[in-house]
């Protein structure tokens, strides 16, 4: 019998040791993804793209570093955007959050600062 209470005890430290290595582990991932949400400026200024199939398009912003943000704007401000796809435009980033896509950037305002892509 006391074989049997050592054996469950081994099982026990060794569940309290993955737990906390599995709470550390969260913990270091927690803080190194608000840390990338803490690098994206008030302003942000790129391409403005589409991004996905119809019918299930999102706005998007391709950066000069290649990242592409998807964004989430009040209707008149998506609706600007929309009809300046290719434009570089400046936004204001209010906020951002994490969505299966990718980086979401809470847009407040949105200005078109150059009329193609050719210029």
């Amino acid at each position: 019998m006391p074989t049997i209470i050592e054996s469950s005890g081994r099982y026990t430290q060794m569940g309290v040791r993955s737990l906390i290595l599995s709470i550390a582990f969260l913990r270091v991932i927690g803080c190194s993804s608000s840390e990338k949400a803490d690098q994206i400026p008030d302003e942000v200024t790129g391409i403005v793209v589409l991004i996905g199939a119809e019918p299930f398009t999102k706005l998007g912003l391709k950066v000069p570093d290649g990242k592409t943000y998807i964004l989430r704007c009040e209707l008149q401000i998506a609706e600007l955007l929309r009809m300046n796809q290719g434009k570089r435009a400046r936004v204001h980033v209010r906020g951002t959050e994490l969505a299966p896509e990718g980086a979401v950037l809470l847009i407040e305002s949105a200005l078109i600062v150059q009329h193609s892509t050719n210029e």
